[in-house]
Formats: structure tokens, C-alpha cells, sequence
């Protein structure tokens, strides 16, 4: 066989060679790099999604305190000095943190009437039955989990029940402070020297503000002071300006529900040595 055939056969063989594809290094190289690229866009793409879902929990739960808060400060900032009886005729204080059972329990103003609006919308010439501006609230927490309750009577029968909203879930504790007309700042509502005080009932005690401290789970420590707008209008009262008759009016037109009348309609003396 001429050498030039010879030469012909190799070049054809090399060329069969090239075509028959990758070499089984260059396959594990390629699959190697594939896997490595793989893994690191799968390890972002996980990271990316629980960034996702972290940022959707902390949201929710900062919508949840802003909620908690707004409540609160409508709670907190409206406790008027309205003693109740409970359901065995037992009086009970207008603001109080010593029920073993409850955080705090406190009679408020504010609580809008519905059937205002209804009264506007209605053709019905039946009369529309009333119900007190004032409201019975009290908080407790269970499970971690911080519980509005409220009756919707101020003075309780005996078949009288709350009704219970959750407000905050995540709260590791709850605290209360008081702050007296001294501006001093107490644990307990009433204080000791009020309990002791036979001058000056304790029932009609309210503080000057109050102070409440959440301990959260994702978000620590969250300290806010509410200033108790059923104080100042004692004081005012305290000082002979005309708000004590004013307050008290108004808030016995608004018990025409069979709730207990305000102290403030006594002349304005129990709430005067507030």
C-alpha cells in the first residue's frame, strides 16, 4: 500500500474519532460545573423565598402591635371614674390591677352608640332602644396571647358575660404602672394608701397616666404612656370649674340603659377628691 493511501486512511479515522462526541472527562467536567451552578442558584433561590416569608411574618406582626396599640390608646386614654357592681352586688374599683385573673379591668368612656346611625337610616317610627356611652374592659393574657374582654353592660347580672377579642398574639409579658396625682409612679391600682383611706373611696380612683410594657417575642420591650383623660376632668372638677357638672350630665343621660349613675351626678364631690 502506497504511503499516500496510508496517509488518506488515518486522516478518516480522526475524523470518525472527532465525531463520535466528548470524551468521558469532558462529560464529568460539564456535568460537575451544571451541578455546582445548580446548587448555588437552587441556595438563593431558597434564601430568596424564607427572606420572603420572614418579611410576611414581621409584617404581620407589626400590623398586628399597630392594631394593639390604636386600641389601647382608645381603651387607656378614655377610663373615666365609674365604679360597677358585679354579679352579686360586690362593688368594684373604676380602675384596677389587683384581680389575680386580670391584667387590668377599668370603665371607659367612648363606646359609640350604633344605633345612632340606625336611627338616621330607618323608616320605622318604633322607638329605638338606647345603650350607655360607657363600657367594662378588662385585658388578660393567656398562652402568649394578650385578650381584650368587654361586657355590654356596666352593672352585671348575674347571666352578664364578656365578650372576648384576641388583640396581640407573641406576648411574652404585660406590665402596668400607674401614676398617682404626686406624679408618682405605683405597681398596683388603687394604692395601698388608698385602700387605707377612709376619707377618700377607692373606687373613684383613677391615675393620672398609666404606663403599659410588652415584652414581644420578635419585636422585645415596647413601652408606651397613655394619659388618662377621666383624670383631668376629676381635677377640673376638684377645682370648681364648671366641667364636673357638665361631665356628670352628660353621663347620666347617656346611663339611661339601667347602668349605675356617674358619680360626677353627686354634686361632683366623689369625683372631686380625685
Amino acid at each position: 500500500m502506497s504511503p499516500a493511501v496510508m496517509s488518506s486512511k488515518r486522516g478518516v479515522v480522526k475524523a470518525r474519532s472527532r465525531e463520535q462526541g466528548f470524551t468521558l472527562l469532558e462529560v464529568l467536567i460539564a456535568v460537575t460545573i451544571t451541578a455546582i451552578i445548580g446548587t448555588a442558584a437552587f441556595q438563593f433561590l431558597g434564601q430568596g423565598i424564607r427572606n420572603k416569608e420572614n418579611l410576611e411574618i414581621k409584617s404581620k406582626s407589626l400590623g398586628e402591635i399597630q392594631k394593639a396599640q390604636r386600641v389601647l390608646e382608645a381603651d387607656l386614654g378614655q377610663i373615666v371614674a365609674r365604679s360597677v357592681r358585679g354579679e352579686y352586688g360586690d362593688e368594684f374599683y373604676s380602675v384596677t390591677n389587683l384581680n389575680a385573673l386580670k391584667l387590668i379591668e377599668f370603665s371607659r368612656t367612648g363606646w359609640r352608640d350604633t344605633n345612632d346611625l340606625l336611627e338616621l337610616i330607618t323608616e320605622d317610627e318604633e322607638e329605638i332602644s338606647r345603650r350607655s356611652n360607657l363600657q367594662r374592659v378588662s385585658y388578660e393574657l393567656e398562652e402568649n396571647t394578650l385578650y381584650r374582654e368587654y361586657w355590654e353592660v356596666m352593672d352585671r347580672a348575674q347571666d352578664s358575660e364578656p365578650l372576648k377579642q384576641r388583640l396581640l398574639t407573641n406576648v411574652k409579658s404585660v406590665k402596668f404602672r400607674f401614676m398617682d396625682k404626686d406624679n408618682q409612679w405605683h405597681n398596683e391600682w388603687p394604692t395601698e394608701d388608698m385602700l387605707t383611706n377612709q376619707n377618700e373611696p377607692a373606687y373613684l380612683k383613677v391615675p393620672k397616666a398609666l404606663e403599659i410594657t410588652l415584652d414581644h417575642e420578635k419585636f422585645g420591650n415596647i413601652r408606651r404612656i397613655y394619659q388618662v383623660a377621666g383624670w383631668a376632668e376629676i381635677k377640673d372638677a376638684a377645682n370648681g370649674g364648671g366641667s364636673g357638672g357638665n361631665t356628670g350630665g352628660g353621663s347620666g343621660s347617656d346611663n339611661s340603659g339601667g347602668d349605675k349613675p356617674d358619680p360626677n351626678n353627686n354634686g361632683g364631690s366623689g369625683s372631686g377628691r380625685g
